[in-house]
């Protein structure tokens, strides 16, 4: 499978959004870290938006981040998508809790 077609078929197994899609599309292309910043202007959402969804995507193991210092020598995370072997695997390990939660209900 195509690194880039990853996103487009996580919609059907996940809860990810169209921006949850782009931003790992973007990860997965770039061949660097992105700062929030980065992404933001890239993708042209706010920050809060892009914040939000990093958060999201970073729980369910779709995406990393690392500890960085901006050049206002702030502290920041620098995200990168991981290689798509491991994106399968934590797809899979959140499809497992999900079908679990619904499989609670019927018990």
């Amino acid at each position: 499978m195509n690194p880039e077609e990853v996103p487009t078929k996580l919609s059907g197994l996940l809860k990810i959004t169209a921006t949850d899609r782009e931003i790992l599309a973007l990860l997965l292309k770039s061949k660097k870290k992105l700062h929030v910043g980065e992404i933001k202007s890239q993708l042209r959402r706010s920050e809060r938006a892009i914040r939000g969804r990093l958060a999201h995507l970073h729980r369910i193991g779709l995406v990393r981040r690392e500890s960085s210092t901006k050049k206002t020598r702030r502290p920041a995370y620098v995200y990168f998508a991981p290689p798509v072997r491991e994106i399968v695997r934590a797809i899979r390990e959140e499809f497992l809790r999900n079908l679990r939660r619904i499989e609670e209900h019927f018990d």
